[in-house]
Formats: C-alpha cells, sequence, structure tokens
C-alpha cells in the first residue's frame, strides 16, 4: 500500500471513528440520512483531504484497496459507519494542552493542518490518541484563528492523566497540560 494511500484511509476511519464523528456536525447529519451512506466526493473536498489529493478516482482507490475498520463503501462510491457510535465519557480521556503558538504567529489553513499532523505524532510518542482538535477563536477580528491550545483525546483517561502529569517541550516552549 502506498504512502498517500494509508494516508487516505488513516483520515477516512478518522472521520468515522467514535472520536470525530460525534462532534462533526456536517459529518454527523449526513450519517443520519439515506441509510447512513456518505457520497465519498463530499468527504474528499475536505481540506485535509485536498492536501493529500484532489483526485476522487485515487480517493476511492485508496478506499478499496483493503477491509477498513470504521468504514464500508459501496459500488456507488458512497461511504458509511459499519457500526454505531460507541457513548463514552471523551471529556475523562482529554488533556488540554496550551502553547503551541506562543508568539500567535497566524497560520494559514494549510499550516494549522501540518501543525494539527505534527501535534498528533508528538503525543503518540506517549500515548494512543484517537483525536487532536485544535481550538480557534470563536469571535473578533481572529475568528477561526487557532488559539494555540488542543484538546488530544487518548484512548483511556489514565493515558490522559499520565500525559497530563507530565513535563513536555514542543519546538522550545513548556506545555501547560492538564486533564479536561
Amino acid at each position: 500500500m502506498s504512502d498517500l494511500n494509508a494516508k487516505i484511509r488513516k483520515q477516512f476511519e478518522f472521520y468515522f471513528s467514535d472520536a470525530n464523528l460525534p462532534f462533526d456536525r456536517y459529518l454527523w447529519n449526513l450519517s443520519k440520512e439515506n441509510d447512513g451512506w456518505i457520497p465519498v466526493s463530499s468527504i474528499a473536498s475536505f481540506k485535509k483531504m485536498q492536501t493529500l489529493t484532489k483526485d476522487l478516482d485515487v480517493v476511492v482507490a485508496a478506499l478499496k484497496e483493503g477491509p477498513l475498520e470504521f468504514i464500508e463503501i459501496n459500488d456507488e462510491k458512497n461511504v458509511r459507519r459499519k457500526e454505531p457510535v460507541k457513548d463514552y465519557d471523551h471529556n475523562a480521556q482529554t488533556v488540554y494542552a496550551k502553547s503551541f503558538n506562543p508568539d500567535r504567529k497566524k497560520l494559514d489553513a494549510g499550516e494549522v493542518l501540518k501543525l494539527q499532523d505534527d501535534i498528533q505524532e508528538f503525543f503518540e510518542k506517549h500515548g494512543k490518541v484517537l483525536a487532536v482538535r485544535m481550538r480557534r477563536f470563536s469571535g473578533g477580528p481572529l475568528k477561526g484563528k487557532f488559539k494555540g491550545s488542543v484538546y488530544v483525546e487518548f484512548s483511556s483517561p489514565e493515558e490522559a492523566e499520565k500525559v497530563a502529569a507530565m513535563t513536555l517541550e514542543y519546538n522550545g516552549s513548556t506545555l501547560q497540560l492538564m486533564t479536561k
């Protein structure tokens, strides 16, 4: 499997994961229609997917390359979750982490997406990461811009507590960590 195909499959699995789907209003609402089937083209148009490839045929081929954990694809180029979303306390296994952009540099969308991947890679050294949620300003002149803090969801409350108790440095900045 090519590196690109692996990234496409990983991103689709994330979109439909228990850690993401309940928080993604757009996808959640789409998944409630058409017996859960969503056109691959809808998801392939997301910014993160567009950074991987703009070629829908490449996306479909990657998804059909083998079985996926959470999703299935049909012949009409639609995907859906195989099983219902599991209900659990996301907050119990989430760490708030701050100081990722200490100089408040304005980041464009591509830089934020790369930073999100880098942050996920950074925390994966310390535990199994289910999701990294970038916090953004909700109003004012910085509306929609990255705040410099994230919520990192781990696979268990114990992992989250372990990481929150650590002293970690990211690109020369000591991170402020706490459980949510």
